[in-house]
């Protein structure tokens, strides 16, 4: 009976787990960044003493210090602008974003964008932000005469892209509950937790995905990777 119980504890822990919000991400790995590697090593003059997430304005702060020549107030007052702007221009530099940005890829974040062939994409941002921008104001953008994909992460509110027309909505994060018996837990939260729903003339498939969250397994769930076919 131990061994069943610590099972099911187990299992709802890593359920939980599952959820942790970007703002909560942040926030971790800003402490995490601190510990391990700060305060960094001077490069050009600038030491980075600690990294910290402002969850109040979803901000990532960084605390640096100047070094040697640049450590003279007159200086730093006399080049505000300049040290802005090389400030900005390296953490714009360094960041995940450039990797996707240098190989083409086009980051759809509360965007919308037309491919050709009359197919309109809207990528939202994940729901964890809570400035995202409402799906009814992303739509006033879309040619209402396109076929229109909806990228959505997280499957709440499906009947939001019904209401705003949309033709085919695509989400995932659920992973289809990814260990046996969370995908029951996942099928209670969620109206689709996995595969094919139709609501009025909105089309929608919940992917289960390809990788995993947590533990590195699978029990009772598949990964897939889906190809979209429009006919």
């Amino acid at each position: 009976m131990k061994k069943i119980l610590f099972s099911v504890l187990a299992l709802l822990s890593l359920s939980a787990c599952h959820h942790e919000t970007i703002e909560e991400r942040a926030e971790r790995e800003a402490q995490e960044y601190t510990q391990k590697v700060c305060p960094t090593p001077v490069v050009n003059f600038t030491r980075t003493d600690s990294l910290v997430f402002d969850k109040a304005t979803n901000t990532l702060i960084y605390y640096c210090s100047f070094t040697d020549k640049m450590d003279d107030a007159k200086i730093v007052d006399a080049n505000k602008q300049k040290i802005s702007d090389g400030l900005r221009e390296g953490l714009l530099n360094d960041t995940g974003i450039k990797t996707y940005r240098e190989a083409g890829i086009h980051l759809l974040r509360d965007t919308a964008v037309a491919i050709g062939k009359g197919i309109t994409l809207v990528g939202r941002d994940d729901r964890t932000n809570t400035h995202r921008k409402p799906l009814n104001e992303m739509m006033k953008t879309v040619d209402g005469t396109q076929y229109t994909i909806l990228l959505d992460h997280q499957p709440y509110h499906l009947e939001a892209a019904k209401r705003q027309h949309v033709d085919f909505q695509f989400s995932g994060h659920t992973h289809n509950g990814q260990v046996w018996p969370i995908n029951w837990i996942e099928s209670a939260i969620y109206e689709k937790a996995y595969g094919r729903l139709t609501k009025g003339e909105t089309h929608y498939y919940v992917s289960s995905g390809i990788g995993i969250w947590g533990g590195k397994f699978r029990i009772g769930t598949q990964s897939e990777y889906v190809v979209l076919t429009l006919q």
